[in-house]
C-alpha cells in the first residue's frame, strides 16, 4: 500500500456521492488494494428490515452469499451492527470473546466460501441517523495494523461523504414532491439570464415550448413569447431585474385564447460558480381541464354524488347556476336542489365561497 493508492481509494469516496453507480468503483478498488476475496460498502435505514439494503459489492460468490443470508441467516446474524464503535476497525477477535464459539461458528456459515476468513468491518454514522458499514473479507493472512489504519482512514472519508449523500438525497426528494405538485397544478417554472436566455426549465415548461404555441426557444437559446405584450412586459422585467435583484413580481397574461399567465420574479441569490447568472424565474400557469380523478376526489372529500360534484366543478368555472343546468341535462330545479345540498355538505353559502373553499383544497393537487 502505498501514498498515491490510498489517495485514488479517497477520491473515490467522495465521488460515490454523484457517481452514476454509486461506490461500486470504491468497493472494487479496496478489494484489490488488500487483496481481499470481498468488499462491500451497505447502507441501511435504521428502520428498515434487513432485506431492505443497498450495497455495493465487489468480489466473492455474492449471489449464493446473498440467498443464504436472507434466506434465514439474517435473522440471527450474530454481529452487532449497531453497536460497533463508528469510525473503529473491528476484526472477530475484536467482536468475540474467544469462548463465544456459537457465535463465531454461525458466522463461519456465512463465510465458508472464503475458507479460513479474516474479516474487517467498520461502521460509519452522519448526524442525522444513517448507518453504513464497510466489509473487507479475505483468506490470510490477518489484516495489518496498516490495513486497519487505511480502512478507517476511508471511515473518516466516508462519513463526510454520507453526510452529503444523505443531504443530497433529501433535497432531491423533497424536489421531487414539490415538482409533483407543481405539475399537478400546472404551473412550471423556468430561469433565464439577463438576456432571456434560458437556463433550465422543468417538464412543464419544456412541454410548452415543444409544442410552440404561446412560448418558444429561439436558435441562441432564449425564450420567446407569441404574445406580444408579454414578450415586451418579459423584456422590461429583464431589464429591470437585471439592475434590481429586490424589484417587484409582475403577471404576465400569456394568451387571450387560452387561459395561461406568468409570474415573473427576480432572482436574489446568485450561484457561488456555474456558466450563467440567473435574473429571473417565471412561474407559468396553464390552465387545464378536470380530470375524472378530481371529480373523484370531490365526492370523497365531501361526500357529494357524482351529480352533485359536476355541478360544483360547473359553478367553480364561473358558470351560472342556469348554465351549469345546461351543461349537466338537467333541469334549473334539480339544479337548485343540488345546490343546496351541496352548500350544505362543504359549508358554504354563496357560489363564491364554493369556489374558494375547492380552489384552495387539496383537489387543486388532483
Amino acid at each position: 500500500m502505498n501514498a498515491s493508492m490510498e489517495k485514488d481509494l479517497i477520491a473515490l469516496v467522495h465521488e460515490g456521492v454523484i457517481a452514476e453507480n454509486g461506490w461500486q468503483a470504491l468497493t472494487d478498488a479496496l478489494r484489490q488494494a488488500v487483496g481481499a476475496a470481498h468488499a462491500n460498502l451497505t447502507f441501511r435505514r435504521t428502520d428498515a428490515p434487513m432485506s431492505d439494503l443497498t450495497s455495493y459489492v465487489s468480489g466473492g460468490p455474492t449471489e449464493d452469499m446473498s440467498r443464504f443470508y436472507f434466506g434465514g441467516f439474517h435473522r440471527t446474524d450474530p454481529l452487532p451492527y449497531y453497536r460497533l464503535m463508528p469510525g473503529r476497525s473491528y476484526g472477530l477477535a475484536d467482536i468475540f470473546a474467544p469462548d463465544d464459539k456459537s457465535a463465531q461458528d454461525q458466522l463461519r456459515l456465512l463465510l465458508q466460501p472464503f475458507g479460513e476468513p479474516h474479516l474487517l468491518i467498520l461502521r460509519i454514522t452522519e448526524p442525522g441517523g444513517a448507518n453504513a458499514w464497510l466489509t473487507v473479507i479475505r483468506d490470510t493472512p490477518e489484516f495489518s495494523r496498516t490495513e486497519r489504519e487505511l480502512i478507517e482512514a476511508l471511515g473518516r472519508h466516508l462519513g463526510i461523504a454520507l453526510q452529503a449523500y444523505v443531504r443530497l438525497n433529501d433535497t432531491q426528494a423533497r424536489l421531487a414532491a414539490y415538482t409533483s405538485a407543481m405539475g399537478r397544478l400546472n404551473v412550471g417554472i423556468v430561469t433565464l439570464t439577463a438576456d432571456g436566455r434560458i437556463i433550465d426549465a422543468d417538464h412543464v415548461v419544456s412541454r410548452l415550448l415543444i409544442q410552440g404555441e404561446i412560448m418558444g426557444r429561439d436558435p441562441h437559446g432564449r425564450l420567446t413569447l407569441a404574445d406580444g405584450t408579454a414578450a415586451r412586459a418579459l423584456g422590461a422585467a429583464l431589464r429591470d431585474f437585471t439592475r434590481d435583484r429586490t424589484g417587484r413580481s409582475r403577471a404576465v397574461r400569456l394568451s387571450e385564447g387560452k387561459r395561461a399567465d406568468m409570474l415573473l420574479l427576480p432572482v436574489a441569490e446568485r450561484p457561488v460558480t456555474g456558466p450563467f447568472t440567473p435574473v429571473l424565474r417565471a412561474y407559468v400557469h396553464i390552465d387545464h381541464e378536470t380530470a375524472g380523478d378530481s371529480l373523484e376526489s370531490l365526492m370523497e372529500m365531501f361526500r357529494l354524488t357524482r351529480s352533485e360534484a359536476k355541478l360544483a366543478f360547473a359553478l367553480c368555472e364561473g358558470h351560472t347556476l342556469a348554465e351549469s343546468a345546461e351543461r349537466l341535462g338537467v333541469t334549473l330545479q334539480t339544479a337548485r336542489t343540488y345546490s343546496k345540498r351541496i352548500f350544505q355538505k362543504t359549508g358554504t353559502r354563496r357560489q363564491a365561497e364554493l369556489v374558494r373553499t375547492l380552489l384552495t383544497s387539496t383537489l387543486s393537487l388532483v
